[in-house]
């Protein structure tokens, strides 16, 4: 692979500066692309990345085996992300393509943000705002808002990969009772962070007065999080998600929460993003929504392009990038 002759195309258009991935390039005359718009259809990203060598990938649209068939010359797709939902990784492997990804990517930015929901639903926050706005003062709104003590409540954390570990160490300072379910975590790795290990979904849901999902998207969790999982949920109880929006029944979602049968929600991903302006959920009242940025902070998204950069130099130099999703596409 002769690398001054090669072009690498990054799907993310907010990155035109282009001043991060220059100086990671620099010396090598590599052509670096950028689309104007966001790209929106397989089409779009065809006819946008067909003549690159790497793909620095952050798009909407799914790089299914179809498309990668369009890109001849494709030798690494480099996520600048942890989630590899939107990859045909199987489809990847089978055509010679490497997949990466950054899985150490804005844990704390997300944990953070994730906490943040938690605490603006169990302190009431947003309904304190919108009351106050309308003139409300004082035990006006006390009598609109119901807040429980913190160390009185139960957070029940769905699934407890990297994220929701660093959740429950933020929640137990704020007093929490913190119970998760994970299937394929070991009880003792529950047991070190004094995390209580529940053997059922259906017992997360039924115990806890607020969960937040931190699920991976997969077949097996698309929807996880359905009309049953929801019916099981205390009437008082409040649902936040900073994960992967799709692993929720969104429809099953709204109408909990139009008719009352739970509290409130906080999301930070939505099954379908972004949002249209006739979701429901901009209307609800308590319900509190944030556009896909759990993972953002200037040092966090000067990171992710970094490792997403060294991916693509390593690939195209024929070295074994540091994060491979699929090991069995590399050739020496």
């Amino acid at each position: 692979m002769n690398r001054r002759s090669s072009t690498v195309a990054i799907t993310d258009h907010t990155n035109q500066s282009l001043d991060i991935e220059r100086r990671i390039f620099l010396g090598n005359n590599w052509k670096l692309l950028v689309p104007k718009d966001r790209l929106k259809s397989q089409d779009e990203l065809i006819s946008f990345a067909k003549y690159a060598d790497a793909v620095i990938y952050s798009a909407d649209v799914r790089f299914s085996g179809l498309i990668m068939d369009k890109i001849p010359n494709l030798k690494i797709i480099s996520l600048a992300s942890i989630g590899a939902d939107g990859i045909d990784i199987h489809a990847a492997t089978k055509r010679g393509i490497l997949v990466t990804n950054v899985p150490d990517y804005c844990l704390d930015e997300v944990a953070d943000h994730t906490m943040t929901l938690i605490l603006s639903q169990m302190r009431g926050l947003f309904l304190m705002a919108k009351a106050l706005g309308s003139g409300k003062w004082g035990h006006d709104v006390h009598e609109l808002v119901r807040v429980r003590r913190l160390s009185s409540q139960v957070l029940g954390l769905l699934a407890f990969g990297k994220t929701a570990r660093r959740v429950a160490v933020r929640a137990k300072a704020f007093g929490f009772k913190i119970i998760s379910y994970d299937p394929y975590v070991p009880r003792w790795e529950f047991d070190l962070l004094g995390v209580e290990k529940v053997d059922t979904i259906d017992e997360l849901f039924r115990r806890s007065d607020i969960i937040s999902a931190h699920l991976p998207l997969n077949r097996e969790t698309r929807h996880l999080v359905g009309e049953k999982e929801i019916g099981q949920m205390k009437r008082t109880a409040r649902f936040v998600n900073a994960g992967r929006g799709a692993t929720v029944d969104e429809r099953a979602l709204i109408a909990a929460l139009e008719e009352k049968r739970i509290a409130g929600a906080a999301l930070d991903v939505l099954e379908h993003e972004p949002i249209g302006m006739n979701n429901r959920l901009l209307q609800l009242d308590d319900v509190v929504l944030t556009p896909h940025l759990a993972a953002y902070s200037e040092e966090a998204f000067v990171a992710v392009r970094e490792d997403a950069c060294r991916a693509v130099l390593d690939a195209l130099s024929g070295h074994r990038p540091r994060f491979l999703l699929n090991p069995k596409a590399f050739k020496k």
